[in-house]
This record gives C-alpha cells, sequence and structure tokens, in this order.
C-alpha cells in the first residue's frame, strides 16, 4: 500500500503520483526552456543576416566591421556595437540595429506560428477517434436507440 503524505492545503494522495506529477511539471518546465531557446537562436540568426546585409547595403565604408555589428546587437550589446560604428551618425546605426533585430523578431514570431499550427494539426489528427463510425451514423443510431426506449416505455 502506497504511503501517504498530507500537503498544506489538507489534501491526501499517495506519494507516487505525486513524484509523477513532479516529473511531469520537470518536463514541461524543459520544453518551455527548449521552445525559448528555439526561438532566441531564430532570432540571432535572422537578424545578424538582415544586420549584416543592410550595413553593407548602407554604409559601404563600414562593411567589414558588418558582422561583428550583427553579433553585438544580437546580443542585446547596442550602444557598444554604435561604438563600433563611431564614424556613421549614432542614429543612423540605431535605426539600422533596431530594425535588423525587429526583423529577426518577426522571423521568430513566424516559426512559432508555424510551429503552432504544426501542433494543432498533429494534436488534432492524434485524437480523431479510429474506426468510429461518422458522427450522422451516430447520430442516426442515438435518435433510433432514443426512439426504442420510448416504444418499451410506452
Amino acid at each position: 500500500m502506497a504511503t501517504l503524505r498530507r500537503r498544506s492545503w489538507g489534501v491526501v494522495a499517495p506519494r507516487a503520483s505525486w513524484h509523477g506529477l513532479r516529473h511531469q511539471h520537470d518536463v514541461a518546465i524543459q520544453r518551455i526552456l527548449l521552445g525559448f531557446v528555439a526561438l532566441s537562436t531564430v532570432v540571432a540568426i535572422v537578424s545578424r543576416a538582415a544586420l549584416t546585409t543592410s550595413i553593407c547595403a548602407s554604409i559601404a565604408s563600414r562593411c567589414e566591421a558588418a558582422t561583428e555589428f550583427a553579433r553585438l546587437v544580437a546580443a542585446g550589446d547596442v550602444p557598444k556595437a554604435v561604438a563600433l560604428m563611431s564614424p556613421v551618425s549614432p542614429t543612423i546605426t540605431n535605426e539600422i540595429a533596431h530594425r535588423g533585430y525587429a526583423a529577426g523578431f518577426v522571423a521568430a514570431l513566424l516559426a512559432a506560428a508555424v510551429v503552432a499550427g504544426f501542433s494543432a494539426v498533429l494534436v488534432a489528427a492524434l485524437m480523431r477517434p479510429v474506426g468510429v463510425e461518422s458522427s450522422p451514423a451516430i447520430a442516426f443510431a442515438a435518435e433510433k436507440e432514443g426512439l426504442m426506449k420510448k416504444r418499451r416505455v410506452s
């Protein structure tokens, strides 16, 4: 017999079930963190690419520093990235940094939407009953059974 353990709010449950719930909770947190890591990676990759091309297109004289600039902006160190591009106007550099990071963020949101849509379709497909008659046939059978019960009662 499982030993019982009392929680502070007075609910008594077997100890084994708490261990299972704790494990499910830990797995859920790990999956959420994995999702954040994946989305952060998408932001970093897309924003670096957008920033590198944007710097080379806008400020041709600073194209050699574009990779370092993109790395700093993707890491979140915009003041250091702006200082790296010192000969250029800080306003222009800030605008390029914000637009590049925004492009990465849009890509991350798009990736999240695609994964959410795929997950919804997958869950709908997996939750569909297998080997069950169609819903009109089920409705007809239920109606027929209801009529049969009424005849027995009367």
